[in-house]
C-alpha cells in the first residue's frame, strides 16, 4: 500500500475514498459531522485554510464533511 501524503492532499484524499465508499451505500446526500476539541479543530482548519469560523463544510462527491468545534471546552 502506498504512503498517503501530508497536509492538506492528504487529508483531501482520504476523505475521498470515504465519499466514494459512502456513496456505495447510499446515493443521496451523504453528511460526515466532526466535533473536534479546540486544539484537534485549529489544526483542521488550518490545513484547510478556514480562518475565523466555528464550523466549516467540504462537500467532495456530493459528501459533505462538516467540521464542528465543541463548545463545551
Amino acid at each position: 500500500m502506498a504512503k498517503t501524503k501530508n497536509g492538506v492532499d492528504g487529508t483531501v484524499e482520504r476523505l475521498a475514498k470515504i465519499a466514494d465508499e459512502l456513496q456505495k451505500l447510499h446515493q443521496g446526500k451523504t453528511m460526515v459531522v466532526f466535533e473536534m476539541g479546540v486544539e484537534e479543530y485549529e489544526n483542521a482548519a488550518k490545513q484547510m485554510k478556514v480562518k475565523d469560523s466555528k464550523r466549516f463544510t467540504i462537500d467532495i462527491s456530493g459528501t459533505d464533511f462538516i467540521f464542528l468545534l465543541t463548545s463545551d471546552e
